[in-house]
């Protein structure tokens, strides 16, 4: 019987429940007992599952003794998250791998692994090729912790199906296992009890796994594509990388859609202890379909992977798995560990590594290597467990150390240089920080980075290996181009190691300043020197100049400054060090120690002294006794040293020059021995009898010479000047013209020339007698002037051509030039070399003709009539012109000069003034060598005799125009020695210009002498002086030039001026010297008079006293002259005798008031008797003349005509300011207020002082009519004063007096009214004055005493409209005092009126009533009001009186009927306006005997809506209540407190019984007024 049927026997039938401790460790026993070869059909394999399901079920029911969530628990540390094993959510499939892995297989070479993902259904199938499970192994995969007791001695597993395999249950919900005969289902709740499944069974070659994982099974093929098709994963995180039998490794879900991963294995050869398999591949084929399309991805890395052999002692295996393990205990337990290396080209991409333990851990490196270690994993298999430093993780450890020491001491040899991309930090371990999970390994010291940098593993440039402190590299900032030749170059004792990236984590010693120590090294004799600087050179070293200077002194040998002259960017950093200390007076200590030193004055011939060379370069060489040391250099060769000058050889005099022109750019030395050179050499050729053409041809050899002697930058500085002399794009024409003026013209020619422009080319032709040698050899020179052989009267020169026709070149790339039998070029690039045109068509050209081509972006200027006058005014041979489309023609007589462009006229007085030099010194100056100066010299001066434009003025002329401006009105040509630029003079220490600026200015003294008798002092125009404060004194200085021309103006022209007779009076045949003070500057106002006047009425004045300016403005001159200015005792007396007569005259009285306004106080009064002041007539815009009135002149803005009682300045005449100043008073503006004060001041004392009311009333009237009342707001005045008015009857009184429409106006008769009415003449101003109107007079208003008549009853009735508002009042109120008859009162039906009442018994009156439409409106309403309140307020007139007070200050009488009328209207019965109900006992009355109180006892603001109608009696009461505090504030309180509805009328308590009746809406106003008063106020 087998042991599964005994098994079968003993324990099929048995419930698991019954099963005690023993059974189930004999049931566990024989269940690990049955073998492989019993399970021959699917009943075996069934009974096996169902046995061992019966056990499982009775170890979880034991397992409950643990606790009722101990499975749960269970389950809970096999899934993934915080609280499980496993922090990766695909570690199941690492798991799943590994026992594939460790399957057997028929055929090692073919292991492989499908896992399909079907996303339909939720299921990842797991089919691999194995031999298939063993009864064992199912029992192992239901278990926990079961598979150690069954690890084999013999093979190399990685795990047991256990507790790794349980990770799946942290995504599966159930697991399907099918492996041959074995079907079984494992479910996550109970993962360790089998569920057979045999329906439909077919028996299963290999194994098939099936996972049910509901909604996972897309998402985690897609986290495993994520994940692990990167090379970085491929590389760390490799499912395949260092197992032991799967080569093949593959995710899929169709044929599209797959993931396969492959690593190239080879045969194990168990006699190796180190194997080493170069060109190892790691793949992933990736494809996928996306967008409709098919993607194919392939990954790959190529490597190296080492293999050691190992075997862990007998020792290390009990450590590692128990003291009764049998693992290892013959020979110990052989394993493996690998290394695997990615090729440097897969550095960057695969990152850094991770440990595997078979498979990856979390355990990270920090190099780019991946390692297998069989260390003991922790239970999450992520971590290594140390077990306590056990023997096991020791040995592990050290085979490890070895293996990486194998690893880098090999694969150093593949890739050199690049090693140190393998290595860790100097201060690093090999394993990166983890949590703390790494430290078992990061604190052993064998895998610290030191550890490896000790290990010769750096190849160096000498082809060997070195240990890290055996080698060094070169800075990264040294920018070192040829290391290894620099290497070589230096003494160093550490080999170089060129390391691919930054080593300064590694420590290694990095070398700086290679350069300087490479200098440093060829400054010392020895043969590298030379191929030191040769190195330094082809890196284009700058050698810094204070790189230089550490090294000083510098002391070397002859031979060693010839190594060093060899190489030009260390001698051109050497000169310029040295020539800069020169420069600063200093010595750059650079020391030749032999050679043979010569006297530099030995260099000189005779025309050249050491006194000649730039002070700074005579002090150098005094300092190193004027030795020089000549080498076979080039001609500019020079190099200044500290005891020695070392200069060219072959031309010892040009490299000297060269030095000083260095040292002094702007001394002349050096280019004056070049140009002396080539000077002698073409004397020799112009006076030879060679051909012309000959001539031109060596003549551009010998400027070629002349070039290349002054050196590229010599010559660049030459073309330089020349374009800084031509900055002014416009002053090359100026050049043109004069070549062309300065030439020679046969007598029988008039001198023509013309300028016309085709497209870029402009053309010259001018018909001189052609050009010399000389003149070709001048316009070619540099430094040499041979044009100009004599400026005299009879060869007037402008110019050389020379530098100033160069200054073409700013703007021309090329002239081409024709004249006589020569014909050459010169360009921009070359302005000194001729280059000869042979063309064989070029004839002899009578004249001369330039083509001058014009540079890109170069444009011919365009020129204005103005500016061809200014360029043809002082030519002297050229007399026709054609300057582009003008003509110009040029005719002299004896003193003019008629310049004729166009069509136009321009006319000139000349003057010359010819004169001698007599001072040798200012000749030879000039002469400037080879040229040859007159004596004899001329300054013309061209007074214009046409008007010039405002703000124009003539430049300063040399022949031609230069860049000086002339400040007064003439043109100037005079013989001044001009700048390279020929644009300005020369200032400097010029004795030449200061004797030509004397004798400019004393030519212009006589210019001034000889127009002075016909100009007058207009003539003074041709001075200019300009005041300056020196301290307390003023000073003038000569501004005959502009303001920055100090050397021209820099002459004491005034000195001069004061001793002249040059000043015009009024007698003509007078001029008076400044200095004798004889004439004065009588004021404009005076010399008008005195224009006026004849010689007679002079009043005693010498006329040649009176300083005549004419009508020119010279005051400037005169002030500058100190022309002083007459007294005002000489003055005013001709003003005060003749200033009203001339007054009217605009030219005197604006004179006049100017002198006036500075006149001294003490004629202050006597100026104030004379009728000058110019005001407003009472006409609009007529203007009188007034002498001064205290009090009575103002000004009034935008008025134009005075007051009644006041006059208003005319300032268009004369300002109020200037008008103060002549009298020493102020003026003050009348305002509206002022004038409405003034006036009102002058009404009330007129109204007050008059006893007569007659005349009060016919003042005030006439005021009225002219509309003065109304214009000076007098109304309020005159009501306060209550002025007397005309009634009716004609009579003028002081009693009221009460207006009446116009239409009843003469309507009432008797004396009774028309004594009270106002009189028609003046019914408009009692209007004005608010008298009130007739129809509302009361009783108390007549002052009659007379029984009425029947006519004066019938006018007070006025029936049938009652015109009387009071009529009933005021007839009861006659009817009371006895002066109405009963029978007049039944005539008319008056009777009741004798009874004290109205009678209403017959009449029957409803109470008004209004109700509140909208509170709000209302409300914002008296809103508005409060923000502009009018208060009641108290001031004294005569008398004191209640007035209101508006919120800006304004007052207005308190007018109570106002008020009064608007509340009887409210209270009106219907159609009865002559009625009125009292509000307290709700009777209607006469509006006469109806009283208007206010709700308040002393009201502080006016609002009419706070009162109430009371009849008479009830008035009293309501007063009586008022009075009481209490009464009153409960009153005011009871009106704010009630809430109104939609009622019409509200009743309001007062006092114990009585009520107020209030419409709604009035009792609405009366709350909001009351509810928005101010706080401080209630």
């Amino acid at each position: 019987m087998t042991t599964l049927q005994q098994l079968q026997s003993d324990y099929g039938k048995v419930d698991c429940r019954d099963l005690g401790s023993r059974k189930l460790e004999q049931l566990r026993d024989g269940l690990k007992e049955v073998v492989s070869a019993e399970i021959v059909t699917a009943d075996s394999g069934r009974e096996f599952i169902e046995l061992l399901k019966k056990f499982r079920k009775a170890v979880a029911e034991n397992d409950k003794l643990h606790g009722d969530n101990y499975p749960q628990l269970l389950n809970s540390l096999l899934s993934v998250g915080e609280d499980g094993l496993y922090s990766n959510s695909l570690r199941f499939i690492f798991e799943l791998i590994q026992n594939v892995d460790d399957c057997d297989y028929k055929d090692s070479s073919d292991c492989k692994l499908d896992m399909r993902f079907d996303f339909e259904n939720d299921e990842i199938i797991l089919t691999y090729n194995e031999i298939g499970f063993t009864p064992f192994n199912v029992f192992a995969i239901t278990g926990i912790a079961e598979a150690a007791k069954n690890v084999s001695s013999e093979k190399n597993q990685i795990g047991e199906k256990g507790i790794g395999f349980k990770s799946v249950f942290g995504v599966a919900n159930k697991v399907w296992i099918r492996s041959g005969w074995f079907s079984f289902e494992l479910h996550k709740e109970n993962f360790t009890i089998p569920v057979p499944i045999y329906k439909n069974f077919e028996f299963c070659n290999g194994t098939q796994m099936t996972l049910y994982v509901p909604g996972k099974a897309k998402q985690i093929y897609k986290e495993i594509k994520g994940q692990y098709c990167k090379r970085d994963a491929l590389f760390s995180r490799n499912p395949l990388l260092f197992l032991n039998k799967l080569t093949s490794l593959k995710f899929y879900f169709d044929t599209f859609r797959s993931m396969e991963f492959h690593v190239s294995r080879t045969e194990n050869e168990d006699f190796e202890t180190f194997k080493i398999e170069r060109d190892i591949d790691i793949s992933v084929d990736l494809r996928d379909y996306e967008n409709g399309s098919e993607v194919k991805v392939r990954e790959i890395i190529h490597c190296t992977r080492y293999t050691y052999y190992v075997t862990f002692s007998k020792m290390a295996c009990r450590a590692r798995y128990g003291e009764k393990t049998q693992v290892g205990q013959e020979n110990g337990k052989a394993m493996i560990l690998s290394v695997v290396v990615p090729d440097t080209d897969y550095i960057t991409t695969v990152g850094n590594g991770a440990l595997y333990s078979f498979l990856p851990t979390q355990l990270k490196l920090n190099v780019p290597i991946v390692c297998h270690v069989p260390f003991k994993l922790d239970a999450s298999r992520e971590f290594v467990d140390p077990q306590d430093n056990n023997l096991w993780f020791k040995e592990a450890s050290n085979y490890l150390s070895e293996l990486i020491e194998k690893v880098y001491l090999d694969y150093c040899h593949k890739v050199k240089e690049n090693i140190v991309r393998y290595l860790p930090d100097k201060n690093k371990s090999l394993f990166a920080i983890n949590n703390g999970k790494e430290e078992c390994l990061t604190e052993q010291k064998c895998f610290n980075g030191a550890h490896y940098l000790d290990l010769p593993i750096f190849y160096t440039v000498d082809n060997n290996y070195k240990k890290s402190d055996e080698i060094f590299c070169f800075s990264e900032s040294e920018n070192i181009d040829e290391p290894e030749k620099v290497y070589r170059l230096m003494e160093n004792q550490n080999s170089l190691f060129l390391s691919p990236i930054p080593v300064g984590r590694f420590s290694i010693k990095i070398a700086t300043g290679i350069k300087r120590q490479m200098f440093k090294q060829a400054l010392n004799p020895g043969i590298k020197s030379s191929a030191i600087l040769d190195y330094l050179d082809s890196v284009n070293y700058d050698y810094p100049e204070n790189l230089i200077r550490e090294f000083e002194p510098i002391n070397i040998t002859q031979a060693q400054l010839e190594n060093i002259i060899k190489h030009k960017r260390l001698l051109k950093a050497l000169r310029t060090i040295s020539s800069n200390d020169i420069k600063n007076n200093k010595r750059f200590k650079l020391e030749i120690t032999d050679g043979n030193f010569q006297a530099i004055s030995d260099l000189f011939d005779d025309e050249f002294e050491m006194s000649d060379i730039p002070e700074a370069a005579k002090k150098y060489l005094s300092y190193c006794n004027n030795k020089c040391l000549c080498l076979d250099e080039k001609d500019d060769f020079f190099l200044p040293c500290h005891n020695v000058l070392l200069l060219s050889a072959n031309n010892p005099l040009s490299s000297f020059a060269s030095f000083c022109y260095v040292i002094d750019e702007k001394d002349t030395f050096s280019i004056l021995i070049k140009m002396r050179e080539a000077s002698k050499e073409l004397d020799h050729y112009e006076n030879g009898d060679c051909s012309d053409e000959e001539y031109l041809r060596r003549l551009c050899n010998i400027r070629k010479i002349i070039k290349e002697s002054l050196g590229k930058d010599g010559y660049r500085s030459y073309l330089d000047i020349i374009l800084k002399s031509g900055t002014d794009r416009s002053r090359f024409i100026q050049e043109l013209l004069q070549n062309a003026d300065d030439c020679l013209y046969d007598q029988e020619v008039t001198p023509t020339f013309s300028l016309s422009i085709n497209e870029n080319t402009i053309i010259t032709e001018y018909n001189e007698t052609g050009f010399t040698r000389a003149n070709i050899r001048s316009i070619t020179a540099i430094g040499e002037s041979t044009k100009n052989k004599l400026l005299s009267n009879n060869n007037k020169s402008i110019g050389e051509k020379g530098v100033g026709f160069k200054t073409i070149f700013a703007i021309s790339s090329k002239i081409t030039i024709h004249s006589g039998n020569y014909h050459f070029s010169l360009s921009d690039k070359e302005p000194t070399i001729p280059r000869v045109i042979n063309d064989a068509g070029v004839d002899s050209v009578s004249g001369t003709k330039m083509e001058i081509e014009l540079k890109g972006g170069e444009a011919f200027p365009t020129y204005k009539e103005k500016d061809i006058l200014e360029l043809c005014l002082c030519l002297r041979n050229l007399k026709k012109l054609t300057i582009g489309k003008h003509n110009v023609t040029i005719n002299d007589t004896d003193d003019k000069r008629t310049i004729t462009i166009g069509s136009r006229n321009y006319v000139f007085k000349c003057f010359h003034h010819d004169f001698t030099i007599v001072d040798e010194a200012t000749l030879e100056e000039r002469m400037n060598w080879s040229r040859v100066i007159s004596a004899d010299q001329q300054i013309v001066f061209f007074v214009p005799e046409f008007s010039i434009e405002k703000n124009y003025y003539f430049p300063l002329y040399c022949g031609l125009p230069t860049k000086h401006k002339i400040r007064i009105p003439i043109a100037i040509d005079a013989p001044f020695s001009l700048t390279t630029s020929r644009e300005k003079i020369e200032t400097e220490g010029s004795k030449w210009n200061n004797t030509i600026r004397s004798e400019m200015y004393a030519a212009l003294l006589g210019v001034i002498d000889s127009l002075k008798s016909d100009e007058r002092a207009r003539v003074l125009r041709f001075l200019r002086f300009q005041p300056r404060r020196m301290g307390n004194t003023i000073v003038y200085v000569n501004k005959t030039f502009g303001d920055e021309e100090e050397f021209l103006n820099g002459y004491d022209l005034l000195a001069q001026l004061r001793t002249k007779e040059i000043v015009p009076t009024y007698n003509n045949d007078v001029f008076a010297v400044p200095i004798q003070h004889t004439a004065y500057r009588f004021p404009e106002a005076a010399v008008y008079i005195i224009s006026k006047l004849s010689l007679s009425e002079y009043e005693g004045i010498n006329s040649a006293s009176v300083i005549d300016k004419g009508t020119s403005d010279c005051d400037s001159v005169l002030n500058a002259l100190a022309c002083e200015e007459a007294n005002y005792s000489i003055v005013l007396p001709i003003i005060f005798k003749y200033a009203e007569r001339f007054i009217r005259d605009e030219v005197f009285r604006t004179a006049l008031y100017e002198y006036l306004v500075e006149a001294p106080d003490k004629y202050t009064e006597k100026i104030k008797d004379l009728k000058i002041i110019p005001v407003y007539g009472l006409e609009s815009n007529s203007t009188e003349y007034i002498s001064w009135k205290e009090d009575g002149i103002f000004v009034k803005p935008n008025s134009s005509r005075s007051g009644d009682n006041y006059y208003v300045l005319n300032e268009k005449i004369l300002s109020k300011s200037n008008c103060e100043a002549i009298y020493s008073a102020n003026i003050n503006e009348m305002s509206i207020e002022y004038e409405h004060s003034r006036y009102n001041a002058m009404l009330k004392e007129i109204i007050t002082s008059e006893k007569d009311i007659t005349s009060i009333y016919k003042y005030i009237i006439a005021e009225y009519k002219a509309g003065r009342l109304t214009k000076n707001d007098s109304f309020g005045l005159l009501r306060a004063n209550h002025v007397p008015l005309k009634n009716a009857l004609g009579q003028i009184t002081m009693n009221e007096l009460f207006t009446c429409e116009q239409e009843k106006q003469g309507y009432f008769t008797t004396k009774l009214l028309m004594e009270i009415t106002v009189h028609e003449e003046c019914r408009n101003l009692a209007k004005d004055l608010c008298y009130r109107p007739l129809n509302e007079i009361h009783y108390d208003d007549l002052r009659y005493y007379e029984e009425l008549t029947q006519d004066e009853v019938e006018e007070l009735l006025d029936e049938p409209d009652h015109y009387f508002v009071n009529y009933e009042e005021l007839l009861r109120s006659f009817y009371r005092d006895g002066l109405l008859s009963d029978a007049l009162l039944q005539e008319y039906n008056l009777e009741y009126l004798s009874y004290g009442g109205y009678d209403t018994a017959s009449y029957s009156f409803e109470f008004p009533s209004e109700q509140v439409e909208n509170r709000a409106s209302l409300a914002e309403h008296i809103r508005k009001l409060w923000k502009t309140p009018v208060r009641i307020i108290t001031v004294e007139e005569m008398r004191s009186v209640q007035k209101i007070k508006t919120h800006d200050g304004k007052q207005f009488p308190y007018d109570r009927s106002y008020s009064r009328n608007i509340m009887l209207n409210t209270y009106s019965p219907e159609g009865r306006n002559d009625l009125c109900f009292c509000q307290m006992c709700l009777t209607p009355k006469p509006k006469g005997y109806i009283e208007v109180n206010n709700i308040e006892i002393s009201p502080e603001y006016f609002f009419s809506q706070l009162r109430i109608t009371l009849c008479l009696e009830c008035s009293k009461k309501f007063e009586a209540l008022r009075r009481n505090d209490s009464i009153r504030n409960a009153f005011i309180e009871s009106i704010i407190d009630y809430d109104i509805y939609d009622e019409s009328t509200v009743e309001i308590s007062i006092g114990s019984g009585d009520t107020i009746t209030f419409t709604a809406k009035h009792l609405a106003e009366i709350q909001e007024i009351l509810k928005q008063k101010p706080k401080s106020h209630k």
